[in-house]
């Protein structure tokens, strides 16, 4: 059993999932991480994934995430952050559902559109209709994934700490006794009881 965290971009997957992690003693893996050490291994050199994307084209890339999937599937006991495009995908989704968690980060547009762009407007989303682009692309996956989601976290506030309790309450009696430790990733684990008899959690939660 794995913890596997969507959202659009901006909603604090990285961040919520590298202290669920830490608050839960188990490791995580980013998919995107993961499809540049797969290309890596393949092709050789090293290139992030956008660079794999304009090098492949949108098809190889797409199997290339699903080859990814599985990879990140075979791990157990370990929160799985997922980038891109990889969970609109209906087979990358199928393979990281099976057995998991699913976690879905909403956060509200005008938040997403500040942190996406902090750092500068990335050049699809610039122009004047560059904002409305993100807003729709972000609204269409929250319209297509939540329905997916075991739980729904609302971290609009950026209270990242807040906002990881709950589920770290939830699963940590569940997964402590199971987890594989540092470094066994792969290594399958007994299953722990149903996650969803913790009443200590609601299904959708927001601060």
């Amino acid at each position: 059993m794995n913890i596997v965290v969507m959202g659009p971009k901006g909603a604090g997957k990285s961040t919520l999932g590298m202290k669920l992690s830490s608050f839960l003693g188990i490791p995580f893996v980013d998919t995107d991480k993961v499809v540049e050490e797969l290309h890596a291994r393949r092709e050789g050199g090293s290139l992030s994934c956008r660079e794999i994307f304009l090098t492949l084209g949108e098809e190889k890339f797409r199997a290339l995430e699903r080859d990814a999937s599985k990879e990140a599937a075979a791990f157990d006991y370990t929160v799985i952050i997922t980038g891109g495009e990889l969970m609109m995908d209906p087979n990358s989704r199928k393979i990281l559902r099976a057995g998991n968690i699913l976690v879905w980060l909403h956060a509200a547009q005008s938040v997403l559109w500040e942190r996406a762009t902090r750092h500068g407007v990335p050049p699809w989303l610039q122009g004047e209709d560059g904002e409305k682009i993100y807003t729709d692309q972000t609204t269409h996956r929250e319209d297509v994934l939540q329905p997916y989601a075991d739980i729904v976290l609302d971290t609009t506030s950026g209270a990242i700490d807040e906002a990881a309790t709950p589920p770290r309450t939830c699963f940590w009696p569940r997964m402590r006794w199971g987890w594989a430790p540092a470094g066994s990733r792969g290594t399958k684990s007994p299953t722990p009881g149903p996650w969803r008899n913790c009443s200590a959690f609601p299904t959708v939660t927001g601060w």
